[in-house]
């Protein structure tokens, strides 16, 4: 049989062991003894002898395998996935999660061969934290950045400043606006991984904002002003100039005299450390007392 054992039999069965090419010899003797010898050939296979090495995709990515056999004959192979036929090359998208794959291989000869496996590996999704708000004074700087992980790990960034695209594409990004203003990021890692956008936003103290309960009377008439620039209870960061009078509190008040019109002056220190001013020309009108004449 080609592999070392011998039968006198006249329809023999044999089990080969192992896969590999055999010669088997057939020598056939008649009663008045003639002799006729008979070789043939007979390769054992059970078929696969690869398959695709493990392979690692991202989110939404596509993974494809394929299978061969030892000696090169038609196979049908029987595929762990759901819904393959059985051809030696498979597509799988959609995936998740790790995800392990078996296949079988089936010759001409019903020969089934062992179960080969491979594992496809899933990237995790990108996930991102961004620096929280910031408030700072006009011509501070503040710095705003990332920590980010998953997907494949060469990240790209996209920064925006209120809507426009910025040049600056790393994960930290230092500014000086001069206004509130709102920072976005796109972060993407050049692979079919969904990305991840995420905002933070400056605020940037530019002038303080007061209020008077009147802005308009007579000779005498007592004015309050109030300090609306934030909600700090530091009594002692508004300071008021008014008619050549330092007032220093929030709110204060102050009795205008005599008629005219009056500018208002309020430097502010904020909670943050900025020191913010703003003047408001002729805020206060005060009118003359009439004086009665009689006939």
């Amino acid at each position: 049989f080609g592999d070392g054992e011998t039968s006198i039999l006249e329809n023999p069965m044999h089990n080969y062991i192992e896969e590999g090419l055999y010669t088997v010899n057939l020598t056939v003797v008649s009663d008045f003894g003639c002799e006729h010898a008979f070789e043939m050939d007979i390769l054992m296979t059970n078929g696969i002898a690869f398959l695709s090495a493990d392979t690692t995709i991202c989110q939404n990515g596509i993974a494809t395998l394929s299978a061969g056999s030892s000696d090169g004959s038609y196979h049908t192979y029987d595929w762990s996935i759901p819904g393959a036929d059985d051809s030696p090359e498979q597509v799988i998208e959609g995936l998740t999660a790790d995800y392990l794959v078996s296949v079988s291989a089936t010759n001409e000869a019903g020969c089934v061969s062992d179960l080969a496996a491979i594992l496809i590996t899933v990237l995790d999704p990108i996930t991102a934290e961004i620096s929280p708000y910031d408030s700072i004074c006009i011509g501070d700087v503040s710095e705003i950045s990332l920590t980010v992980d998953g997907g494949r790990g060469d990240y790209a960034y996209e920064w925006t400043a209120n809507g426009t695209i910025l040049a600056d594409d790393f994960p930290t990004l230092i500014v000086s606006p001069l206004i509130t203003t709102e920072y976005c990021v796109t972060i993407s890692d050049g692979c079919e991984t969904d990305p991840v956008v995420l905002c933070t936003e400056i605020y940037v103290q530019t002038h303080p904002v007061f209020t008077s309960d009147t802005t308009e009377g007579c000779e005498g008439t007592e004015i309050l002003f109030t300090d609306l620039t934030d909600d700090s209870d530091d009594l002692n960061r508004s300071t008021w100039y008014i008619n050549g009078t330092v007032l220093i509190g929030n709110p204060v008040s102050y009795t205008f005299e005599n008629a005219g019109k009056y500018t208002v002056t309020l430097d502010v220190l904020t909670s943050e450390g900025c020191m913010l001013t703003t003047t408001a020309d002729a805020y206060i009108i005060i009118h003359p007392t009439p004086e009665p004449e009689f006939y």
